[in-house]
């Protein structure tokens, strides 16, 4: 499906191992990697599913919204 939808192939998904993912993706940002643009609606919703998830974000979810990084929850 990427393949076919960008006519060649490129990087869908990575996954990062950082004590500071904000810094790393505002990093990765300056130093040119583009990124999806993440609607609000993920935002609102990740929150929600936080309240009753055993994984606690120590980072400022406004912060996480500003710099717009999708989060996975593990349970």
């Amino acid at each position: 499906e990427y393949v076919d939808y960008y006519g060649g192939p490129g990087i869908q998904h990575i996954a990062l191992n950082t004590k500071d993912i904000i810094k790393a993706i505002t990093n990765l940002r300056a130093r040119g990697m583009e990124f999806l643009s993440i609607p609000d609606t993920y935002y609102t919703s990740l929150r929600e599913k936080l309240k009753s998830s055993k994984v606690k974000i120590t980072e400022d979810m406004n912060q996480v919204n500003v710099v717009q990084h999708f989060l996975q929850l593990a349970d």
